[in-house]
């Protein structure tokens, strides 16, 4: 069976040059190997990595699924170096370290290098919101290097986080194998404590005390939740039965579409996310510190005129902008920072053809030390050229923002007459599209950031201006009147 399936992967791959291109079969073989991993067929789908590996194609995320296919093979050396492999690669997201990190402790702890598992189950807590799983992955690295009372530390916050039958039920069986079973009964009697709703919780409470050697009493819960199962499906196909109505005539159903800002916001992430950018989101509601101080708008300041800014109270607004989230992340002092952050904003705008009190922004940020305007003219640039087309081109016009030094607002060239001039562009040949600038030095040191030592940049552009641009609408309204009719052409 192996060796037919790797000749037919050969077979493939040479049918592909054939045709005069591999790259798309390069990717059919890292998507098969997904899809093998995830049905348990582990040889393989480490076999399918590794090629992926080789060609170069998503490494990271290529090294990470052999060190899962090894982990499940019990290859537990190779699978801690393809975890280190993976850390190494190039632009690899918070949220994908973490899970590397979680599988490479988990490695290391089957692997019996307990003091390297600890150490990265100690970068997790440092670096990372710690979980359920983190918790609880900890306990087990902890109680196997005889920590008990790290161990049941970690035990408590895991279940803390997760009280359900299977957390309870794995913290045990962590502390049976250590011939500690009354500890780890304690969490299978608290499970207990809880009454079941459903057939899925009798099955549980029937799992638990099983485990707990009282047999007579999972009997009875396995019963039940026979019984509920039963009837729950009685009542399933009782309403079934009540509601179709044969006699009357089919409906056609009506599928429903993508919004043209749900289209332009995806567009917009892939590009950056594909340059390491991590997509952040923060509260709609912001205190007025985040959302103009800290941005170095002081008191008295026009864009703080209540004619322009909801609010609430006199500390608290309806965010103008989506900034705020990035002074909240600078406020973390986790350095470097590639961040985009999207979402909804609002301002005391009448509505019009191109204004309403309530629109998107996507705005980015960079910091890290020797960053410079060349840096963000290269990825405006790029973004430019991925958005509109490759023959896009960009101009640079000065301008003031009070949270960047210098300032600036970027035009494309108009993709509809390609700079010639048009209606489309008003006989320009230009159309604006966003503002940017570097980092103004005093919002570094309101967020407890160096300004002598660490720059950025960032950038701000409204995400209806996008869909109203690539799709040439010429009236904002249309985005929010739920016409059928205009939301069915995208």
């Amino acid at each position: 069976m192996k060796k037919t399936k790797t000749v037919l992967i050969l077979a493939a791959v040479t049918g592909a040059l054939l045709l005069g291109g591999c790259g798309s079969e390069k990717t059919k073989i890292y998507e098969q190997a997904g899809k093998d991993l995830s049905q348990g067929s582990y040889k393989y789908a480490l076999e399918e990595y590794q090629s992926s590996i080789q060609n170069g194609v998503k490494l990271a995320q290529s090294y990470r699924g052999a060190g899962i296919a090894s982990l499940r093979l019990g290859k537990y050396e190779d699978a801690v170096n393809s975890f280190t492999e993976a850390l190494n690669c190039d632009k690899v997201s918070k949220s994908l370290r973490k899970d590397i990190l979680s599988y490479r402790a988990t490695a290391e702890l089957k692997s019996g290098k307990y003091e390297d598992a600890m150490a990265d189950c100690q970068t997790l807590g440092e670096d990372f919101s710690m979980d359920a799983g983190s918790y609880f992955l900890t306990g087990k690295v902890a109680l196997a290097m005889d920590s008990y009372e790290e161990a049941a530390s970690n035990f408590k916050q895991a279940y803390g986080e997760d009280s359900t039958y299977d957390m309870a039920i794995e913290i045990y069986e962590a502390y049976l194998d250590k011939d500690m079973e009354a500890d780890g009964t304690r969490y299978l009697e608290a499970a207990l404590s809880s009454e079941a709703k459903d057939a899925q919780d009798h099955c549980d409470r029937g799992r638990v005390y099983y485990y707990m050697e009282d047999y007579s009493n999972a009997k009875k819960e396995l019963l039940e939740a026979s019984k509920k199962d039963f009837e729950e499906k009685v009542r399933e196909e009782k309403m079934k039965a009540e509601v179709i109505d044969v006699t009357l005539p089919a409906k056609k159903n009506c599928v429903g579409h993508r919004h043209p800002n749900t289209i332009a916001l995806e567009e917009v992430e892939r590009v950056f996310t594909g340059m390491g950018y991590e997509v952040v989101e923060g509260p709609e509601i912001e205190y007025d510190e985040y959302n103009f101080r800290k941005l170095n708008i002081p008191d008295g300041h026009p864009a703080k005129d209540e004619q322009d800014t909801f609010y609430i109270n006199k500390d608290i607004v309806l965010r103008t902008q989506t900034s705020p989230v990035q002074a909240r992340i600078m406020e973390q002092g986790k350095l470097p920072i590639c961040i985009l952050s999207p979402g909804r904003v609002f301002r005391s705008d009448e509505v019009d053809a191109t204004h309403s009190p309530s629109f998107h922004q996507i705005e980015g940020l960079i910091i890290d030390k020797n960053i410079s305007f060349a840096d963000l003219k290269g990825t405006l640039e790029v973004f430019a050229k991925e958005l509109f087309g490759e023959d896009t081109k960009t101009k640079f016009r000065p301008h003031h923002f009070p949270f960047t030094e210098p300032s600036a607002e970027m035009d494309v060239s108009c993709f509809k007459c390609g700079g010639k001039g048009c209606r489309f562009c008003k006989g320009s040949g230009w159309i604006e599209i966003l503002g940017c600038g570097m980092v103004h030095p005093h919002v570094l040191e309101m967020c407890g950031i160096d300004p002598e030592e660490y720059t950025g940049f960032a950038f701000g552009v409204g995400l209806e201006r996008i869909a109203l641009l690539k799709y040439e609408i010429d009236d904002m309204r249309l985005l929010y009147e739920n016409d059928i009719r205009f939301l069915k052409q995208f």
